[in-house]
């Protein structure tokens, strides 16, 4: 009995120093990488390239300016567009007769000034002549010729107004790029609040990443990189800084870092993956200088 208890107690202490040595592991353990991740960017791997997002250097929402049916829709999702062209037409058959009523207005208030400018300079010149009173030329011709002239005015207001809703039922490019969203179909009702369109510029590329506060200072405007991408193995590009925020990010403790990269093949779409390897460019800087 005594043997058996003996047995048990040093059981007991053999299993209580190996609980003790896994703890004190765990918590080494714990301490290097808190370490490690204070001296690395949140967007580091373990070969100290910076990974983020690649996104289109240009992105655009178009919005129709009128409310209209969909006559037609011209393009859809992957189409190539050029700046100016035309996406969606609506129906404008009601605007344009609002144009020619308004084109028959400013006819109409052409020929009464017209009238009373006739008027107005033979009473101009019986007035000059003493045969007219200037109370009778004031109320009854120059006062005239002044309502007349008003109403040309506001006639070319009125058809320039109903020109501009007239072309607004054009909706266009406003610049060269793809069609990456596409949620408008013909004999729909469009309005303004309807995103009708995404057109994204994929000629240059942009990357966001995060450094940290230690390495933040050795980096410059300018300074050439190179980028890699998960979807395209074994190809290399070469990136530069274009901007460097002087304003940590509140959330990551970092800074944000944007790095711009050419694209004029589009192999680079928009949301892959990239990681940027800045070391690469202090190295062809320091070489140049």
């Amino acid at each position: 009995m005594n043997k058996i208890k003996k047995y048990a107690l040093l059981l007991f202490l053999v299993l209580f120093l190996l609980t003790g040595c896994v703890s004190a592991r765990q918590e080494a353990k714990i301490i290097d990488s808190g370490q490690k991740n204070e001296d690395q960017s949140l967007n580091e791997d373990a070969k100290g390239d910076l990974t983020g997002r690649a996104e289109a250097g240009e992105r655009v929402i178009v919005m129709s300016k009128a409310t209209g049916k969909a006559e037609a829709v011209l393009v859809d999702v992957g189409s190539e567009v050029k700046q100016g062209q035309t996406l969606l037409q609506l129906d404008s058959r009601e605007l344009q007769a609002g144009i020619d009523a308004a084109r028959a207005t400013v006819d109409n208030a052409n020929v009464s000034y017209k009238y009373a400018l006739d008027n107005e300079q033979r009473a101009r010149k019986l007035k000059d002549e003493g045969a007219m009173s200037i109370a009778d030329y004031d109320n009854g011709y120059a006062s005239v010729l002044e309502r007349a002239e008003s109403a040309v005015n506001l006639a070319q207001a009125s058809l320039q107004k109903a020109q501009l809703a007239y072309n607004d039922c054009t909706i266009t490019a406003p610049l060269e790029g793809t069609i990456t969203e596409c949620n408008v179909e013909a004999g729909e009702l469009v309005s303004p609040q309807v995103k009708a369109f995404t057109i994204v510029n994929l000629n240059q590329i942009k990357i966001e990443l995060l450094v940290n506060e230690k390495k933040i200072n050795s980096l410059k405007t300018g300074q050439k990189c190179e980028v890699t991408l998960a979807a395209l193995p074994g190809q290399v590009f070469s990136g530069s800084i274009a901007d460097i925020s002087d304003a940590m990010n509140a959330a990551s403790k970092a800074y944000p870092v944007q790095i711009t990269v050419e694209n004029p093949n589009h192999v680079i779409k928009d949301g892959m993956f990239a990681k940027v390897n800045l070391s690469a460019g202090q190295k062809i800087t320091g070489g140049e200088e």
